[in-house]
Order: structure tokens, then sequence, then C-alpha cells
């Protein structure tokens, strides 16, 4: 039984193995990744793991009082397009556009509606977790604020 089990493997080994060699002239006929026939590869966009719907979880900042209330039952979904739409609780109630800068990781939210005491400029860490910090100190959030975000699967309810 275990020489049977031997030879099978050996055969599906050798059967499995292509007798092509390495050359360069293989590599340079190679096709790229994107040609696949009727497929199209689409590079990642550096911005697509701030996709989603996000709550502001914690919010403060230096010398900034009032700041926790501000910012507290407020969510933010960012979308593929770059648009994005805001709310606090279960109320849409702001939209507008978003960009990020993969040099500098700040985060530009372009407010329709502006509102009073929310920065529109962030310098976000930890891109790609369940959980953000986006972070002032930028040149359009000169204050010292920092919100802890943190994704949600959908928008409040």
């Amino acid at each position: 039984m275990n020489r049977f089990l031997f030879i099978l493997t050996l055969t599906l080994l050798f059967a499995a193995c292509k007798n092509e060699p390495s050359t360069k002239q293989n590599v340079q006929n190679a096709k790229p990744a994107d040609s696949h026939e009727g497929h199209a590869h689409v590079k990642a966009s550096a911005d697509g793991p701030l996709v989603g719907v996000w709550e502001y979880t914690f919010a403060m900042g230096i010398n900034d009082k009032g700041v926790g209330e501000r910012y507290a039952d407020r969510w933010i979904e960012m979308k593929m397009d770059n648009t994005f739409e805001s709310g606090i609780g279960v109320d849409q109630n702001n939209k507008g556009t978003w960009s990020f800068d993969d040099n500098t990781k700040f985060i530009d939210l372009n407010y329709e509606t502006k509102e009073d005491g929310l920065a529109d400029q962030f310098k976000v860490q930890g891109i790609g977790g369940l959980e953000v910090i986006w972070k002032g100190n930028t040149p359009r959030n000169p204050r010292g604020l920092t919100i802890k975000m943190t994704k949600l699967p959908n928008r409040p309810q």
C-alpha cells in the first residue's frame, strides 16, 4: 500500500511539472498582469480603506472646551466617488466631497454647508484598520484636535 502511494505521488508530481525552459525571451514575451482577456486591472487607491461609514468615537482638543459635544453622536459616510454624507444620530444633515493625499496623509472635507466648530482637514493615522485617528495641526486645521474614528458596518438606525 505504501509503495502504491509513493508511486502515485511521484506520478502526480511529474505530471504537474512543465518542460518549459526559463529564458529571458519567456520573460520578455510575458503579458502584463492587466492584460487578461476580458479583464482590466485597476490599481487600488490609497484612499480605498477610508471608504465606508465612520463614527466620531472620541474627540479631544487642546484648549478647546466643548469639542467632545460638537462631535458627539456624529458619523460620516465616505463614498468611492469622493463624495460624503454626514449626520448626527440617525439623521443625515450635511454632504460634500472629500479627497486624500497619500503623500501627506491629509484628508480634506469640503462640506456643502459649513458647520461652525467642525474642522475640515486632518492628518490620518492608522489607515487600513477599523479604527483610525484624525489629527489636527494641518494648514486648514491648526488646532490640536484629535478624533478617534471607528468604522461601522452601516449608518446608525
